[in-house]
């Protein structure tokens, strides 16, 4: 049974199915109406979409869900966070302003913010840690660590990069003093739990965490933090883009660039 994560598996199914199958058009009217679904019972949703409550009841276990019961309840958490904390900007910043002048001001309060919070040292402190590695295990947001992925290529090290702790990941019993651990939690706060760094200390690794949570145990069990403001939101990307961003602007200058400079 695929994994039951919000709407996902909803907009998968539908995203799979010929336009001309009967189960695509009740997705799709399901997905259009998805706000409203939370307060619906499985009858009111068959005369929605002009079907039977089983042809419902199908829909969903085709989609990956344990049956309609499930479906609903995953679909109003999604809608939860949707509505709350994957917000970019709350009604009150735009209630004044224009959603372009709220969203900007809002990111240079974060960004005068975090500069306050991360320092050249912390960074030069990083960039060292992750060039002692020759493996480097890094755990979170794929895209915004492509970048410096290349930067680590270069320098001849070896990166294997999750999105989340799965099946697929590598073995923990495996690693050893020479694999650092990158774990960050914008928008993947159980990858910060102290559990998978103590896990991954006690296999040997180096631990740098980037949080937008200050958490003391995972802190104490780590080697390094960066602590960035954290709004739970979907800012906290754009601060966690940033400071990658920095420190691969940092590695370069320290360990890809020598020739250049000198």
């Amino acid at each position: 049974m695929m994994k039951q994560d919000g709407i996902r598996p909803l907009i998968s199914y539908y995203n799979r199915m010929e336009k001309d199958n009967a189960y695509y058009l009740i997705a799709g009217r399901l997905l259009k109406n998805i706000t409203k679904l939370p307060g619906m019972t499985i009858h009111d949703v068959a005369a929605l979409c002009f079907t039977s409550e089983a042809t419902i009841s199908r829909l969903a276990k085709k989609a990956g869900y344990d049956g309609f019961n499930a479906l609903r309840e995953q679909t109003s958490k999604s809608c939860s966070n949707y509505f709350t904390e994957n917000r970019l900007l709350l009604p009150d910043q735009l209630r004044d302003q224009g959603s372009a002048a709220a969203y900007l001001n809002a990111m240079v309060d974060l960004l005068r913010e975090m500069q306050s919070m991360i320092s050249d040292e912390l960074i030069a402190k990083a960039t060292e840690l992750i060039y002692q590695a020759e493996h480097i295990v890094y755990f979170g947001n794929c895209e915004g660590f492509l970048r410096f992925e290349q930067d680590l290529f270069i320098c001849g090290k070896r990166v294997d990069i999750h999105q989340s702790f799965s099946d697929d990941t590598p073995d923990m019993s495996e690693w050893d003093e020479r694999v650092l651990v990158l774990v960050d939690n914008p928008g993947y706060p159980w990858l910060s739990s102290s559990a998978v760094v103590i896990r991954a200390k006690r296999a040997g690794a180096k631990v740098l965490q980037i949080s937008c949570t200050k958490n003391p145990e995972v802190e104490q069990s780590a080697d390094m933090t960066l602590l960035l403001p954290g709004t739970k939101s979907g800012k906290d990307q754009v601060l966690f883009d940033t400071l990658v961003n920095i420190l691969s602007i940092e590695y370069r200058r320290r360990y890809v660039d020598d020739w250049y400079y000198h």
